[in-house]
Parts: C-alpha cells; structure tokens; sequence
C-alpha cells in the first residue's frame, strides 16, 4: 500500500520580530516569513510557494533579498549563528550556500546586506561579540571581520555605499560607524559622537552623505561622517554650518556666553537708549545715562528689543534670522529634490531590472522547451543504438556460420583430388577388361 504524503498549498499569518520581513523579488512576488518558512507569494496568480527553514533552526532572525532580486538570505538561530542563501529562480528555492560566523560564539545574526552588484554580503552577529563579517559569500570566503559595538549599544542596520562596495555602514542604539575595506581589513573611517542618539534605520542619498532617522522622529544628514543637518517631523531644519551667522557683530562665541552668566542689561528698557552696531555705548542728547560699555555682546539684552525700539543689534538679528529661517527652507527643499530624484531614480531601476528579469525568465522558459527536446532527440538516439546493436549482433553471427560453412566446403574440397586420382583408377581398370 502506498503512503500518503501531505504538501502545504497555503500558509496564513507573518512570523513577527524579524527584520527586514516583507520584501518583493519581482513584479508580482513577495516573500515573508511564516512560522519557519519562507513564502513567496504570487500576487497576480494567489499562490504561494514555500522555501523550508533548517530542521535544527530555532527560528529566523532576519531576511535580505539581493538587489538583482535572485537571492534571499535567511538568518537563524540556533546554537551557532548561520546566513543561508536560497536562489529564488529556482522552483523550490533551491540552497546555494550556507555562512556561519566561523569561532564565534554568536547564536544569531541580526542583520544583513547584500553589496550592489550582489556578489559580497555582510552579516552582524548579536551578542556577546557584536562581530560584522564579511563574505565573498559564492565561494564562502570570509574577507574581514571587525568588532562594531557592545551588548549596550546593539546595532540594528548595516549596509553597502551603493556606490562603493568597500565603503561599508553600521547604526544602532548609539553607534553609527562608516568602515571601509583595505587590504583584507575593515578599517573606521568615521564615528560621530552620536552615543546619546538612538538609530531606527539609515539609507545612503550620495557616495558620501548618509540620511539616519531616530527613535525621536529627527532626521539627521551625515556628509563624510560629520553631522551637517538636522530636521525634525515639523519641518524645521537645523544647519551646523550657519550657526555662526547668529552672533551680533563684534563678537564671539565666548562673549556670547560671557553674556548670558551675566545676564546684564545693554540698554535701559525705559530709556531705550540706541546701541551702536559694534556694541559699544552711545550718549543721547538729552540723557545722562549711558549704556554699560559691551565690548562683550549680550545676546540676551539684544533679544528682548524689537526693532521698532531702535536697537540695530535687534534689527541685524531679525534679519539673520529670517535669512536663516529661507536658507534652511532652501536646504530643506533641496533635500525633499534630492529625495525625490534618488527615488524616481530607484524606481527606474526597479522597472529596468524588473523588464530584465522577464526577459531572463522568457529565455529561461524556451531554454528549458529546447533541454527537454534534445532530451526527447537523445532518448530516440539511444533506442536507436540499441537496435543497431542488437542488428550489429546479428549480423555477427550470420557471418560467424558463413565462415563455419566455408571451411567445411575447403575441407570437402580437400578430398577432391584424392577422388579424381581414384576415377582415373578405376577407368583405366575398366579399359583393361
């Protein structure tokens, strides 16, 4: 009696705390985690396929697709840490390599990232090492590895400079480290002080300046690992560079601060006695009272003016500001064009490798009609030597017994003269009588 094997035809529901969980590999597909499977699941069709996870697998961790959408990388835990590779154009997902995090004690990794042209990947390994590893994964070698954080600060991202493939990036709770690859080491290339901050994610804009968000809704903007913008949710924007255009004329950072402590007043509220733009006193005409000699600027006396109370440092500072309040406007609409451009571009891209992947699976599908032809074509060659054989034998024989005849018809013909001699005999006996 046959057994009876059952197969999964369709899986509810979405394995949660795994990163990264929700990706598509092509126009029509998208691949998630349920329980400890992968499911692709064809959108236009409604069916789904299944890619099975390890039978001693404790559970994902993390998932990352390539960016030529062929690979999947599946992170699971267990008692030591490994990264499969499945190779998606493959009916069932086939398993193309398995990484592990060599002698590390690691029992998971947390995230991962193929490189653009998808020939590296880089995985972190969790706690206790907090180990990033990377692999020239087709041949599963390991190029480099480098601590990257501690257990109090855990790193939740990594990525590649889509640009740059050396050029290597790690965020988390307090950490975010640019490394580049040099001679079989991963070096620090930059590493802002951002211990205070925690990141939720980052992405690349241009081969140097990395966009982070954090759990306090600020998006902040890294140029060469320094800190060059910083903009909340409400739209206001910060630039480092243009703090400098807040100071009154004639003074310092140190003044500024020398007269805050002091909170002394420059001008008298009811004299408004006018301050001249360097900061120093001026005598009215008909007033006795002078202001305090500033060769210190008071920035906080300065403030409570307003302009219509004659105060030049109020009027310069009003006008600083609203400069600065239309640069960051600027700055800020040429971020939202940058964004924009960098998606419309990525979109292009998405629809570009989507129209190849079509094409790549046509030529597939007709390879695969011309592979099974040629194997009908050499099935009939082989029943057709078989047969030639079969017919080779035959004849083989035939000639073996022909051969057998004839040289029984020599040995026959041996005896011919023998017989001749013998008539001859016995005629000319005859002739005697």
């Amino acid at each position: 009696m046959s057994s009876v094997v059952a197969q999964p035809l369709f899986s509810f529901g979405l394995r949660t705390g795994v990163r990264n969980s929700v990706s598509f590999c092509d126009e029509n597909t998208v691949v998630f985690p349920c329980g400890n499977t992968c499911v692709c699941y064809n959108t236009s069709r409604r069916s789904q396929r299944f890619i099975p996870g390890s039978e001693k697998s404790q559970g994902m961790h993390a998932l990352a697709i390539s960016p030529n959408r062929r690979y999947l990388a599946v992170s699971e835990c267990g008692e030591r840490a490994s990264i499969t590779v499945f190779d998606l154009q493959h009916e069932q997902g086939r398993k193309r390599k398995v990484l592990t995090a060599g002698e590390s004690s690691a029992e998971e990794f947390v995230c991962m990232a193929f490189s653009h042209d998808s020939k590296y990947l880089i995985g972190q390994t969790g706690g206790p090492d907090w180990t990033l590893i990377f692999w020239l994964w087709e041949k599963q070698k390991v190029l480099a590895t480098v601590k990257t954080s501690t257990s109090h600060n855990p790193v939740s991202q990594v990525s590649f400079n889509p640009h740059n493939n050396t050029q290597l990036c790690v965020s988390g709770g307090g950490v975010l480290k640019l490394f580049r690859y040099s001679e079989g080491t991963l070096k620090q290339s930059s590493s802002p002080k951002v211990e205070s901050i925690f990141f939720l994610c980052h992405s690349w804009v241009t081969e140097e300046r990395v966009i982070a968000g954090t759990d306090s809704g600020r998006l902040l903007v890294f140029e060469s690992g320094d800190l060059r913008r910083e903009i909340n949710t409400s739209g206001q924007e910060t630039d480092r560079s243009e703090v400098s255009k807040l100071q009154l004329p004639g003074c310092t950072r140190a003044d500024l601060s020398v007269g805050e402590r002091q909170n002394q007043r420059c001008c008298s509220d009811s004299q408004h006695d006018r301050c001249s733009p360097t900061g120093r006193a001026v005598t009215t005409p008909d007033k006795s009272k002078t202001c305090l000699p500033s060769e210190v600027g008071l920035w906080k006396s300065h403030s409570k003016h307003k302009p219509e109370e004659s105060c030049v440092a109020a009027l310069q500072t009003q006008e600083a500001q609203h400069g600065l309040s239309n640069s960051n406007l600027k700055s800020l609409q040429n971020i939202i064009q940058e964004i924009e451009l960098l998606r419309g571009s990525r979109e292009r891209h998405a629809e570009e490798a989507m129209l190849s992947n079509g094409r790549l699976e046509q030529e597939l599908w007709s390879s695969r009609e011309t592979v099974a032809a040629l194997e009908d074509c050499n099935r009939t060659l082989k029943r057709e030597q078989v047969g030639m054989r079969r017919k080779v034998e035959e004849a083989r024989q035939a000639l073996l017994n022909g051969l057998g005849k004839v040289k029984e018809l020599e040995a026959k013909a041996n005896h011919v003269p023998v017989l001749q001699r013998h008539i001859l005999q016995l005629e000319s006996e005859l002739l005697d009588y």
